[in-house]
């Protein structure tokens, strides 16, 4: 099977922190598609928006998206909410 992965991403990070106590925020949006080059496969679409929160640089982040997926016409399509808290040393 042969298929192609097609991303594009766009995002903004805000100059500098929010104010004193907080860190910055950076909205995105994601869109991409999977062409399958199979005569019995669907493509897929995704697209996707949310944001980083960052709390001290890269050293700590807060990300929150949702996510669409539509898996072509004779499957269920799906939504997908994501929370992920990333923490470095």
């Amino acid at each position: 099977m042969d298929c192609a992965l097609k991303p594009e991403k766009g995002c903004w990070l805000s100059g500098g922190e929010v104010n004193d106590y907080l860190g910055s925020i950076q909205p995105y949006v994601r869109y991409e598609t999977v062409d399958v080059d199979a005569h019995d496969k669907d493509d897929s679409d995704y697209a996707s928006a949310g944001f980083n929160y960052y709390i001290k640089g890269n050293n700590a982040k807060i990300s929150m998206d949702y996510t669409y997926v539509d898996n072509g016409r004779y499957k269920n399509d799906q939504s997908i909410a994501t929370f992920q808290l990333a923490v470095g040393f």
